[in-house]
């Protein structure tokens, strides 16, 4: 009988390093209250309608918030008020499979209980274009635009199939998702364009030259220090 190949030594780190800081964040998510999860959901949604990106894009990728993720519900229901398109991901084997949406009651508990497009014959799948934008959940992100998921990788995989120009990608997450450095990445991860948090929006390319010197870091603790204080007169 053969033995299974074990992984390199530095990807089984490496594997290792992604899984303890997703349980850290998904920890500090999780730890938020129902009525500040909520509360920051809205400034999210308020800060994604407002971009461009967002404005211009034929076709809005989104997801159906599960447990203590930023809420889309509203969001959704903005969306297709307005007479956008909106497409939501159906897990079909290991892959993703986006379907256009109609309002959030039209959703079905699907894999993992997560609602999930109710698909009839005929219904024909949307695959995004350059011009499009996708909004993806994560366990947190970094200032450059690397995202850790739950590992499942379906993202990954979906994004790295995707032939041609990969459209505008989106992170939404709470502020406190925000990691303070590089997160470690594999090259199968994809990194996102911007991440969207209730306090701010990082346009993240910008911040892959910046660098993470001393000053930056003072000069981010002074802006979360004001934050801070702003957030306890409010």
């Amino acid at each position: 009988m053969s033995k299974q190949k074990k992984a390199p030594e530095g990807e089984q780190r490496q594997k290792e390093k992604k899984s303890s800081i997703r349980k850290k964040y998904l920890d500090k998510r999780n730890a938020l209250t129902p009525e500040a999860r909520e509360k920051a959901s809205r400034k999210i949604t308020e800060r994604v309608l407002r971009m461009p990106e967002v404005a211009s894009a034929p076709v809005v990728f989104l997801y159906a918030s599960y447990r203590s993720e930023v809420s889309t519900k509203q969001l959704i229901q903005t969306l297709v008020s307005e007479g956008r398109t909106v497409a939501l991901p159906k897990v079909e084997g290991e892959t993703l499979v986006f379907y256009p949406v109609g309002f959030w009651e039209d959703l079905f508990p699907g894999y993992r209980g997560i609602l999930e497009p109710q698909v009839s014959a005929g219904t024909e799948p949307v695959s995004p274009g350059p011009r499009d934008v996708m909004l993806l959940p994560g366990a947190c992100f970094d200032y450059s635009g690397n995202r850790i998921g739950y590992g499942g990788g379906y993202y990954d995989r979906y994004l790295n199939d995707i032939s041609g120009k990969k459209p505008v990608r989106i992170g939404l997450a709470f502020h406190r998702q925000f990691y303070p450095s590089v997160l470690p990445a594999e090259p199968q991860d994809v990194a996102v364009d911007y991440v969207v948090s209730e306090r701010k929006t990082v346009k993240t390319e910008a911040n892959k030259t910046k660098g993470y010197g001393i000053w930056g870091d003072i000069l981010e603790f002074i802006a979360e220090l004001v934050m801070e204080l702003l957030d306890g007169i409010g």
